[in-house]
């Protein structure tokens, strides 16, 4: 039997975390019987993820387990999809708290024929917290305007997700949101329902997190390779160039750490001060841009001072931001050049 919606979660483990969002979910000003909950079990080795939807069925009875995997994000949700009864298909993740009116403000948005999908507020912090500043070593998705189409916060119609392909599971995790969105929007726009809240409380950046970098390049390039125009207008070249930059660095040290025989504190120096002189010139002048077309003051909250540099890339000078921004990049390789080639060769064995 159809009903209105369905709430889709995917996680790996993670119960403690998992039960406050369901909490959240079950306590929604919106009726019971017109929404599901369908936990997606993406591999987790203990069965407590079972358990808990097993207890938290006594007081939701419309909450199941679907099983898979480990396959990723991507997989769950177009698993949590199939499996679904509801005829709008409303996604968030295992480390959010919804607001009490949340489901209430997606659904209704749909009542406008041409709506393919709805984007949310997300809002960085637990509820009653400041959004800023932010805790050092710590990262949050953040959308405040809209635009984003972040994965923590978004409503497909069913039909819409089935018709455009589902999620793709080869980008898993990053970029994957946006790419479908992009995909969706050609069967109708994504209106953005500024009181559908999710909070997204900071979590600890992984200690390996840099690694990741490499996978989020490749899904960058996707996204942009198939959504050049929605790529350039929603996204911008900001993160394509941090995760460029960040692969390039981790690579670069792998090789100097790994194969050339030198010290390893003299190694360190090395790379630091190369990559150091390397960054500082974008940098520079990517804040002395964005003083001089927004006249804005340069905060020392570098959350804030982030979100303000990457929100040049949204605007129509972007672009020329972006080809200007070369020769700066240039200029900081080449400051890096003497130290590169001053590399000490080792002594022979």
């Amino acid at each position: 039997m159809l009903i209105r919606a369905s709430v889709v979660i995917v996680s790996r483990g993670k119960p403690e975390l998992l039960s406050r969002a369901i909490d959240s979910v079950i306590n929604q000003d919106f009726p019971a019987k017109d929404f599901e909950i369908i936990l997606v079990d993406d591999g987790s080795q203990k069965d407590d993820l079972a358990a808990l939807v097993k207890k938290k069925a006594k007081t939701f009875p419309a909450i199941s387990c679907v099983r898979q995997g480990p396959l990723g994000l991507s997989a769950g949700r177009n698993t949590g999809a199939k499996n679904a009864r509801g005829e709008i298909i409303v996604f968030t993740d295992n480390d959010c708290i919804a607001d009490p009116q949340w489901l209430k403000n997606m659904v209704s948005k749909f009542t406008d024929g041409n709506v393919a999908g709805v984007e949310g507020k997300i809002i960085p912090a637990a509820p009653g917290e400041n959004i800023s500043p932010r805790k050092l070593f710590t990262n949050a998705p953040e959308n405040l305007s809209g635009g984003k189409f972040t994965g923590a916060n978004t409503a497909y119609r069913k039909e819409i997700i089935l018709k455009a392909g589902g999620y793709d599971e080869v980008m898993n995790f990053w970029r994957e949101d946006s790419e479908f969105a992009f995909r969706a929007m050609e069967f109708g726009k994504i209106a953005f329902a500024k009181g559908a809240i999710i909070f997204h409380p900071p979590r600890p950046e992984k200690k390996l997190n840099a690694l990741r970098y490499l996978s989020f390049l490749r899904n960058e390039f996707i996204c942009f390779l198939r959504h050049p125009v929605n790529y350039k207008k929603y996204i911008g070249f900001v993160h394509f160039a941090r995760d460029f930059g960040y692969s390039f660095f981790v690579l670069l040290a792998f090789y100097y750490v790994l194969f050339l025989p030198v010290p390893y504190p003299l190694q360190l120096q090395i790379i630091l001060k190369s990559f150091l002189l390397s960054i500082v010139p974008p940098i520079l002048y990517s804040c002395i841009f964005s003083v001089a077309v927004f006249g804005k003051k340069i905060s020392f909250d570098f959350h804030s001072l982030s979100d303000w540099i990457d929100g040049v890339s949204y605007s129509y000078l972007g672009f020329a931001k972006y080809v200007l921004y070369l020769p700066f990049a240039l200029i900081g390789f080449i400051l890096a050049i003497p130290l590169i080639n001053s590399w000490p060769k080792g002594e022979p064995g």
